[in-house]
């Protein structure tokens, strides 16, 4: 029978000691004394010294930030490393590893609980809550700065709120500056927390000072990494990269032009003077190649064919030969809007083409109208957006699960805005050389020749102008414009021998077959270049 007596006290006991909140040391605090001194920076001195109704190791908690802590025990200091913080939310539990003493001080600044309204501070000190032990006696001073004029500090009032089996709590106005809070006990249940409030003109601050308070009162470390060095960092990038292009796009065009300012391929027009490739300079290669008899294109209803006319010879440069032989395979179908279905079914993107574009670009790099190869310059940017933008994915899934300030989205929402609008610009990122602006400029003067809206000069019209000047129509985005220019005029089109159709096609319609051939072909090969070229 005692055994049974002595096995169920041994249980009764195991399970308060398990049910002792946070699993604390069970020594209560026989006094609880706190003096909180405003200064004059708008931080606020603590000094807490607890008595405990034993020896025992430090298990306590501050419910603000901390600035300057030190921890004596019998009045001898800690060393840190004999401490242990754990912080969570604005809270910082602080234990000693293995050190014990009936009598703790802290001491430490404070800026994290200070409100300043329009007319009047407040101060708000959480003493103690749920802390798992008995509380016998608390007593908690607050005071103004000793400068404080008499008539500013009559108007000094304060407020003690406590719950949770926390008896006898009051407040008083000790001194015109001073206010004392005091509570006969408190459970292991309790809470109690103080407030003060005097008038606003008490603490002289300017806006330097504002500031620095502000800032104190935040999670530093965080708000370094990701409030501040992360979204101003991504700001200056993307300024620099507004700026940078916009001296590129300075361009003085000088007097419209009727004739090649040399003798460039179209495809290389293209990229020089839209900064990256379109599926539109591949296809003004394609009828460049055509109409240098190379290539020749059928129409067969609704549908267009490409044929070889006939092989490649010493007249094609060798990048020419390349990418016809990469590019041509996949276009000797059906143009199509079923073929280009179809083909994009059947696979992502064709390898091959995906390769002619790589290849063209380091053609135009070879030519030294840009400072690097665009491509690259265009990944290397978009590469810094997308650490910009996973940093700060990263930073709002961290926001979300700890216990920081929500107010951290603010400049992580902002940085990823900033990262989309980077992305956005890298399109168009390109480094020209001193020649490549100098070409440029001469091909946007000769555009604004191709794009006229006045009819075409008869005379011009002789010696396949139309023709010759197609592809470079297509390359600089102006096929529609330069066959209006024809169809205006009294003189007429002759269909090119390298466009074979079933029917009869007037100045309007061959204008029209050729802006939709344009079109049909840059989608397919929209389709089959693949995601990685730009």
């Amino acid at each position: 029978m005692n055994t049974r007596r002595a096995i169920l006290a041994l249980i009764v006991t195991a399970s308060l000691l398990l049910i002792t909140p946070d699993a604390r040391a069970a020594v209560g605090v026989s006094s609880l004394h706190i003096n909180a001194e405003l200064q004059l920076n708008g931080s606020v001195s603590v000094k807490e010294e607890i008595v405990l109704a034993g020896s025992s190791v430090l298990d306590w908690q501050v419910f603000s930030n901390l600035r300057g802590l030190t921890v004596s025990a019998n009045g001898e200091k800690v060393p840190k490393s004999q401490l242990r913080f754990v912080k969570k939310g604005t809270s910082t539990r602080l234990t000693s590893k293995s050190l014990a003493s009936s009598k703790w001080e802290l001491n430490y600044r404070t800026t994290g609980t200070l409100i300043r309204h329009n007319d009047r501070d407040q101060f708000f000190l959480k003493i103690f809550q749920e802390s798992g032990v008995a509380v016998s006696q608390t007593r908690v001073t607050f005071s103004l700065p000793e400068h404080a004029a008499q008539t500013e500090t009559q108007a000094l009032t304060g407020n003690v709120y406590a719950i949770g089996g926390v008896f006898g709590a009051t407040s008083k106005l000790s001194s015109p500056k001073t206010i004392t809070y005091n509570a006969d006990y408190a459970g292991p249940k309790g809470l109690m927390t103080i407030s003060a409030s005097w008038p606003k003109s008490i603490l002289q601050l300017n806006r330097l000072q504002e500031a620095k308070l502000a800032l104190l009162n935040l999670d530093s470390l965080p708000w370094i990494i990701l409030g501040v060095s992360l979204p101003l960092a991504a700001l200056f990038v993307l300024l620099f990269l507004i700026l940078r292009q916009k001296r590129q796009d300075r361009v003085r065009l000088g007097p419209v032009v009727s004739q090649l300012p040399s003798e460039l391929s179209p495809m290389i027009v293209g990229v020089l003077v839209n900064k990256k490739i379109y599926p539109e300079e591949i296809v003004a290669l394609l009828v460049d190649l055509c109409y240098r008899g190379y290539l020749v294109i059928i129409k067969n209803g609704p549908d267009y064919f490409f044929g070889k006319r006939k092989p490649p010879d010493q007249h094609l440069q060798l990048w020419e030969k390349n990418i016809l032989e990469q590019v041509l395979p996949k276009l000797e179908t059906k143009i199509s809007n079923a073929e280009i279905l179809k083909s994009h079914k059947q696979v992502l993107f064709s390898p091959m083409v995906h390769d002619a574009f790589n290849e063209i670009y380091e053609i135009i790099t070879q030519h030294q109208y840009f400072v690097e190869n665009p491509h690259l310059t265009r990944i290397r940017y978009k590469l810094i957006a997308l650490c910009f933008y996973f940093a700060s994915v990263v930073g709002l899934v961290w926001t979300a699960v700890s216990d920081i300030t929500p107010y951290l989205l603010i400049p992580l929402i902002g940085t990823i805005i900033l990262s989309w609008l980077i992305l956005r610009l890298t399109a168009k990122l390109t480094s020209y050389t001193a020649t490549g602006l100098q070409q440029r400029s001469a091909w946007l003067s000769f555009s604004k020749f191709l794009s006229d809206p006045n009819p075409i000069d008869p005379t011009m019209a002789r010696n396949q102008t139309f023709e010759k000047y197609l592809a470079y129509a297509i390359a600089l985005g102006k096929t529609e414009q330069w066959t209006n220019r024809f169809e205006q005029s009294s003189s007429t089109i002759v269909k090119p021998d390298w466009l074979v159709a079933y029917q009869e096609l007037d100045a309007g319609a061959l204008g029209g077959e050729l802006v939709e051939f344009v079109s049909k072909t840059s989608k397919l090969l929209t389709t089959l270049r693949g995601p990685l070229v730009n």
